[in-house]
């Protein structure tokens, strides 16, 4: 559960700050925007639905931006959306869709600062904060693009610790195809609301994602175990050009962030792809009868370095019933991608006028794997040339992340 406990000081007494720097943050992009449209899809941006992170190929679901949440800049995390905004009508054929079964996982280890003193961490690092991205063992089945299932169990302290019992399982998701692209997906998942850069939360809940031209919509019920009550999360999303995507949050029900009383919140976010620049920003407002509660972030990521990431980046919460904590933070640093399944991060910021920093490695890992061609079943299966993988990742996972590519 992302808490902050840091005493507010008199950085609070000034909340303007906050908007200060994020407006900084925006600003850094404008002499980008008049070209963003100009980059086709043989340059150098992606929408946001093509932002991949580095985890093995069979062990999918990846969100388009869970982007912006760790070295990798994403993980393993909900069931994948279908596209916000049509093919262009150039585009070439998909290869046919190979039916997959993994078992692997995502494993995380690093160190930090973020709880006053130096310490190892085993889950990943939010925005240099603390943990928010669980380390964890998976089993993956896809049949097809809309019909998967997947079950993930927390290794980390964030899931093994005293009293986290009932948290498990991280994931225990069924999805299967609905009609015109549309899909439904059971069990437990991360709720959809906004990009998740705050509301990043597993629950139980059904869940119904589709998508026409342009718009896209998310919209899901689910439980909230700490209040005994329902949540409703809905976004819709629009991808107005080939590197802009914008999307409106709605939730409600008592809980809807980490438990807290707030039972209502609206939320904002935008992913810009510039020529070597992306920008991820996100508003979130949330209100209950003990008062409201505000997050905002900007993050300017520079892709233009290859495997290297820079990165700046801006957050605020201000929460007036005193339940999630207030923080304000300024943080640097740079991810780098060795392989699309091992990934380092390290960076340097303040929060709540303490300084931070945080190292991290994230390895997305392959133990065992079998694909087949789709046929009216599913059939039977063959083993794919190295993914039948001895499961060394499991004893040191910095040192054997694997590539789906067998590079």
């Amino acid at each position: 559960m992302r808490r902050f406990y840091w005493n507010s000081g008199s950085l609070f007494r000034s909340p303007l700050r906050a908007w200060h720097a994020y407006a900084a943050i925006c600003a850094l992009c404008f002499p980008f925007v008049g070209r963003a449209d100009t980059v086709t899809a043989a340059g150098t941006a992606k929408t946001a639905e093509a932002v991949s992170t580095s985890a093995h190929p069979l062990l999918a679901n990846i969100p388009p931006d869970a982007a912006s949440k760790n070295g990798s800049d994403g993980i393993d995390v909900v069931p994948k959306p279908t596209p916000e905004g049509s093919k262009p009508a150039d585009a070439k054929a998909a290869p046919p869709f190979r039916p997959s079964f993994a078992i692997g996982g995502d494993l995380y280890m690093g160190g930090s600062n973020v709880t006053g003193v130096s310490a190892r961490n085993n889950d990943g690092i939010w925005a240099g904060y603390g943990p928010a991205f669980p380390s964890n063992l998976s089993l993956n089945w896809k049949e097809t693009e809309t019909r998967t299932l997947r079950v993930s169990i927390g290794v980390g302290d964030m899931y093994t610790g005293r009293g986290t019992a009932l948290r498990q399982p991280v994931e225990a998701f069924y999805q299967l195809p609905g009609r015109g692209g549309s899909s439904f997906t059971l069990g437990k998942f991360y709720v959809p609301f906004a990009t998740q850069e705050w509301e990043y939360e597993p629950k139980w809940g059904g869940m119904v994602q589709g998508a026409s031209g342009r718009m896209g919509y998310t919209a899901s019920i689910n439980y909230d175990r700490i209040n005994n009550s329902p949540n409703g999360y809905l976004r819709l999303g629009r991808q107005w050009s080939s590197g802009t995507t914008a999307g409106l949050s709605l939730a409600g029900g008592r809980g809807v962030f980490f438990g807290a009383s707030y039972d209502r919140a609206l939320g904002f976010d935008l992913t810009q792809e510039f020529k070597g620049v992306r920008l991820n920003t996100e508003y979130n407002l949330a209100d209950s009868r003990h008062g409201a509660f505000q997050f905002a972030f900007g993050k300017l990521t520079f892709t233009r370095f290859g495997k290297f990431e820079p990165y700046v980046g801006v957050y605020y919460t201000g929460d007036h019933a005193a339940e999630l904590g207030n923080f304000f933070g300024f943080h640097g640093g740079v991810n780098y991608h060795i392989t699309r399944s091992l990934a380092l991060e390290g960076g340097y910021g303040t929060a709540n006028n303490r300084n931070v920093f945080w190292f991290l490695s994230h390895a997305s890992f392959c133990v065992f794997s079998l694909t087949g061609e789709q046929k009216k079943s599913f059939g039977a299966l063959t083993r794919a040339p190295n993914d039948f993988l001895f499961p060394l990742p499991l004893i040191c996972p910095p040192l054997c992340a694997f590539d789906g590519a067998g590079k």
